[in-house]
Order: structure tokens, then sequence, then C-alpha cells
């Protein structure tokens, strides 16, 4: 072999390595420098603690094996508390043929909005009071996804402005499509 063989070998050597190095090195700056969106696609928070129907005094019986879309009830319902209604609703029947798989769900405190509950259709809300666990455990004004096992897994807060109302129908509805399609329950 000549000088000029050995040099051409170890060249193509240094190629054959780079070609597989170069990408893994650039994944591994890409990956803790992030550079790119790391795959998030639910657009509602994830619970962190562990938290069923049952620990909200939800009575389960009247669901039967449904997607529920929960909203705690304030104590005094303003303009933002009915928009936050009407989002959801608009949100619910956007779903079209998935509708009969999905519940909302207003938890009522103490029974105090009884003008506001007759507005809501009877035929797709339910109305549940809310315990004392539930006042413990859900935040008012929050807006809560659990799956037809009983499991609250997912968190939205209550949007204040136009925009955030839009924005939150939009997630909120791409949220329920996700899960209802990848979903063998319910």
């Amino acid at each position: 072999m000549s000088l000029t063989d050995k040099s051409k070998s170890r060249l193509s050597l240094i190629l054959v390595i780079g070609v597989f190095a170069v990408p893994v090195i650039i994944a591994k700056l890409a990956l803790t420098n992030h550079w790119f969106n790391e795959g998030v696609t639910n657009q509602g928070a994830l619970l962190e603690q562990p938290l069923d129907l049952k620990e909200l005094g939800i009575n389960t019986d009247a669901i039967d094996k449904q997607w529920l879309i929960i909203y705690g009830l304030p104590q005094h319902c303003d303009e933002t508390c009915d928009q936050t209604l009407f989002s959801i609703n608009q949100s619910y029947l956007a779903l079209g043929r998935e509708t009969p798989r999905v519940t909302p769900l207003v938890m009522d405190p103490v029974g105090t909005h009884q003008d506001l509950i007759g507005k809501l259709n009877p035929q797709h809300w339910q109305v549940q009071p809310s315990s004392l666990q539930a006042t413990l455990r859900v935040l008012p004004n929050q807006i809560y996804i659990a799956d037809p096992l009983g499991n609250v897994m997912m968190i939205y807060a209550r949007p204040e402005t136009e925009q955030e109302f839009k924005q939150f129908s939009k997630n909120l509805l791409s949220d329920m499509r996700k899960l209802l399609k990848y979903s063998r329950i319910g």
C-alpha cells in the first residue's frame, strides 16, 4: 500500500464515523438546548397528584362511564363565569358525533345558581352539588377533564379575556378530540 492509499483509507474511515456520529451529536445538542418543541400535544395541564371522582363527591351512577368536562362554579357567577359555561358548551357541541361519549358537568356550591343552571340544556349537562371534600380539592373557576374510569386527568385555568376564551375553546376541543380518538374506553 502506498501512502496515498493509506490516506484514502483513513479519510474513508473518518467519513464513515462522521456520518454516524454527527447526527447523534446534533441530536444531543438539540435536546439539551431545547431547540425544538418537545412533542407536548396536550393543551391543558396534566394533574400531577392523582384525583378521582369519588374524592370530589361526584355521583358516578348518573354519569354512566362518560368522559367529563367538569367546571367548578365560583360562589358568585359573573359574566366571565357565563362565558366559560358558553365556551364549554360550544366545545362540547363541536365534538359532533362524539358528543354521546362526553358529559359536561357543573359543580354547584351550595345550590346557589339555579337561574344560571336553568339556562343549561339538561339533556347534555349534569349538575351536581359541590361537597365539602370537593371544595377542598377542586379550585373554583377551573375546568377539569375526567376519563370514564373516574380519574381526573387534566386541568385548564379559566380564561379571562376574549382572546383567551377563543383559545380555550380551541384547546379544549383539540384535547377532547385526541382523547376520544385514542380512547378504548367510554
